[in-house]
């Protein structure tokens, strides 16, 4: 009798949907994992502005408060951008809480995912794997912004004090070549201190990574958390690659945030 088995169009047929629905599965986990991305960077930034905001805000109220000999705050400190406002601690604190917000919008989107309630011990070294790594970035991020700062201007100031113009026309150059000069000092100063602060959360992030202890298996809390703090002190860096990636992917991210600020009306005119 004659076979009636697959023929080559049925199996180049069959070849056909596989990898077409191959690659629908790739599309809709990359488009969730870009959603997913997108949500919790917004939501870290958001948190981070709210926080900061509120901050310099109170240290405006307490300045503003007379005091013994009559004065309070500066019309100059009231018209600051409340970022400058705001005192190093208080920028490390509000990335904490922006790594909070994070770690727990990651729980909440991993667990609708996986259609469990997550365990309590990777719950909670994920909140504080990402609060550390996110306090790292943000207080980093305005320290080095304010060194670096500092720097430009002691720069700036030692080489205007050495050469005095004469006529008119020297004085609108200058002015126009110090125009140039602060708004590219500014950019560099954003992108550097911002691929510096990249560095330093992605070395954190790799320190405190509770991955590793989490896959043990281990169920109570204090066990898992005892096995964490161990695993931080005996945690080599993390290789030189990813980490000097991280500069340039940071750096972009922290100046597309400081020009983007004006947009909140954290920044006067």
């Amino acid at each position: 009798g004659r076979s009636h088995g697959n023929g080559p169009s049925e199996v180049k047929t069959v070849d056909a949907k596989a990898l077409w629905m191959k690659r629908v599965y790739k599309f809709v986990q990359f488009s969730s994992s870009i959603i997913k991305n997108s949500l919790l960077g917004a939501a870290v930034f958001e948190t981070y502005d709210v926080t900061i905001s509120r901050m310099a805000n109170e240290r405006v109220d307490a300045k503003s408060q007379p005091k013994g000999d009559g004065s309070g705050a500066s019309m100059e400190s009231l018209l600051e951008d409340a970022y400058a406002r705001a005192s190093i601690t208080n920028h490390f604190l509000a990335g904490a809480a922006a790594g909070t917000v994070h770690a727990i919008i990651y729980e909440v989107i991993e667990g609708i995912a996986e259609r469990k309630i997550p365990a309590s011990s990777r719950c909670s070294l994920n909140v504080i794997h990402h609060t550390i790594a996110h306090s790292m970035m943000f207080g980093g991020y305005e320290l080095f912004k304010r060194s670096f700062s500092s720097m430009s201007l002691y720069l700036w100031s030692t080489t205007a004090a050495t050469h005095v113009p004469v006529y008119a026309t020297d004085v609108e150059a200058e002015e126009q070549e110090d125009h140039v000069f602060i708004g590219v000092s500014q950019l560099s100063i954003v992108g550097t201190a911002g691929g510096c602060a990249g560095v330093l959360q992605h070395m954190m992030s790799h320190v405190t990574n509770p991955d590793t202890v989490l896959r043990k298996g281990d169920e109570t809390l204090s066990t898992v958390f005892r096995a964490w703090a161990k695993n931080i002190r005996h945690t080599s860096m993390p290789a030189l690659r990813p980490t000097l990636l991280s500069f340039p992917v940071s750096a972009l991210t922290f100046i597309a945030f400081e020009y983007g600020k004006e947009w909140n009306g954290l920044v006067p005119e």
